[in-house]
């Protein structure tokens, strides 16, 4: 299980790997085994610190410390316990841990103690103390590339071995107060901060209330103001109605009125074709009947009276019901002038409605269509990127063909292979190395100026050597050489966080 969660690691899928190494790990606490216990924290400790997530990595690290048996392991824990403070921002007990790593006989975790310790320093603005152990740092890279020179470490190590004791006690004094300190500081700001987010919830809650409150008293006043709009309306709908009414109502006494006259002036015309057939007798008979005529020229002139005062009653009947015909005309016309106006606004809002759809369809035409061209950029994308796989496929079988004809580097990338460091030649396989990859080992070192070490390793990963073999060929610990392929990915190169360095070397391009 823990060589399935290294690969996993290695391979970028931490959340597998933490699986696996977790399994591991209680399995080796079943078995009581202290120094497997140890590197599968240590391992845990180092995927939570990929993941960013430096408290937890750090109680895992601190965790591995009680179950470790060999000076090395806990002073590289060390290492790593400064290096997460110094992720956390917390640089005294950065410096506390990383002095206390200072002390281990490995000199490559001893020259990364020095490169976090100096910068510490320059964070913290002591730019002497920082240009001291950078000194120490390149003096220490220095002696790494040389493999060993006792005589330089012993004058390194007279030369700071009493400061470090020094400095050492300072700094336990010192963490000391200052962790009492913030705490107590922590304390009073918390207290504070609960003071006053909750006087500013309280304000903030009231101010809601309040809004509340002036929201419903407008709804409610609108409302009213709706409701009187709508009985107006209404009461003018029924004045309206009654108003027709009438009209209709004076309509039909024109129409009688106009009726009588008529019936009356055809009276007339008969009472008068009478009176000539009268007067043409009169005329035969004009001797005898002239008192008779006398009598009827009576008659006649009390009809034509009678008929005058009909007639000025009908007049002023008339004029009556004109006037009434007016006011009502008047009330007819502000009520036609109110609904002209109910309609001119009716029709601005059905004209704005129109608008309104019309651009809704305008949008929904450029939305189809600004998704027709996606949908054809996609696939544009997907082709490209289909025939890109296919050519990254045949590189990496031709890169594999490659090496299945060279043994010295088929043998080399074999992991179920075992090597020792005495059969490892760097010339032989930086010769054999550049004629399956040829220009790498140059572009590594002119583009972002590796060291022997660092480019050892990078190429080591490009050929697809895992981590154990790599630990094994340069004889060092599997966690030694994970820290340094993390360190060489932050250091050189710009990679995310999910990416691990073997991923970023298989694709990249010189």
């Amino acid at each position: 299980m823990q060589n399935i969660g290294e690969c996993m690691r290695e391979s970028g899928q931490l959340d597998s790997a933490y699986h696996y190494l977790d399994g591991a790990l209680k399995l080796a606490r079943q078995g009581g085994i202290t120094s497997y216990t140890a590197y599968l924290l240590s391992s845990l400790g180092n995927i939570y610190t990929e993941k960013k997530l430096y408290e937890k990595a750090l109680a895992y690290k601190k965790a591995s410390l009680n179950y470790s048996e060999k000076r090395n392991t806990i002073y590289s824990c060390y290492y790593s316990i400064g290096k997460l403070y110094g992720n956390l921002h917390k640089l005294d007990s950065a410096l506390l841990f990383a002095e206390m790593a200072l002390a281990s006989t490995d000199l490559y975790v001893e020259c990364g103690a020095n490169w976090l310790i100096y910068t510490l320093y320059v964070k913290k603005q002591d730019y002497k103390k920082a240009c001291t152990y950078n000194e120490r740092y390149l003096l220490l890279r220095d002696s790494i590339e040389q493999v060993y020179q006792p005589q330089k470490l012993a004058k390194v190590e007279a030369l700071y071995n009493k400061e470090r004791l020094i400095s050492k006690q300072n700094q336990q004094m010192h963490t000391a107060r200052s962790r009492q300190d913030f705490l107590l500081i922590c304390f009073l700001c918390a207290c504070l901060a609960i003071g006053i987010v909750y006087v500013i919830m309280f304000q903030i809650i009231s101010k809601h209330k309040l809004r509340n409150k002036e929201i419903q008293k407008l709804l409610q006043k609108n409302e009213s103001l709706l409701l009187s709009d709508k009985q107006e309306m209404e009461k003018k709908d029924i004045a309206l109605q009654t108003i027709q009414k009438q009209l209709e109502e004076n309509h039909l006494l024109i129409d009688s009125l106009t009726e009588t006259i008529q019936t009356l002036e055809n009276d007339n015309l008969s009472q008068l074709e009478i009176y000539k057939q009268q007067q043409e007798e009169a005329n035969i008979e004009q001797s005898k009947l002239l008192k008779e005529k006398e009598t009827i020229l009576k008659q006649k002139e009390e009809l034509i009276s009678n008929k005058d005062i009909l007639l000025r009653q009908k007049d002023t009947q008339l004029q009556s019901i004109l006037e009434k015909n007016g006011k009502l005309e008047q009330r007819i016309l502000l009520s036609i002038k109110e609904k002209e106006e109910l309609e001119r606004q009716r029709s601005v809002l059905s004209q704005e409605l129109d608008a309104n759809v019309k651009a809704q369809k305008q949008l929904s035409l450029d939305w189809e269509s600004l998704r027709l061209q996606q949908e054809e950029q996609l696939r544009k994308e997907q082709e490209v990127a289909g025939e890109l796989k296919q050519k990254s496929r045949m590189y990496e079988a031709w890169i594999q063909k490659l090496i299945h004809q060279d043994e010295f580097l088929l043998n080399l990338s074999d992991n179920r292979q075992q090597l020792y460091p005495l059969n490892f030649n760097k010339d032989v396989f930086y010769e054999h190395f550049s004629s399956v990859f040829p220009g790498f080992v140059e572009y590594l070192f002119i583009q972002y100026k590796l060291d022997e070490r660092e480019l050892l390793i990078c190429c080591l990963v490009k050929l697809g050597v895992k981590t154990g073999k790599i630990a094994t060929i340069l004889n060092l610990a599997p966690d030694t050489i994970t820290k340094q392929k993390a360190e060489i990915k932050e250091k050189y190169f710009n990679v995310s966080e999910k990416q691990s360095l073997d991923r970023f070397l298989e694709k990249l391009l010189w």
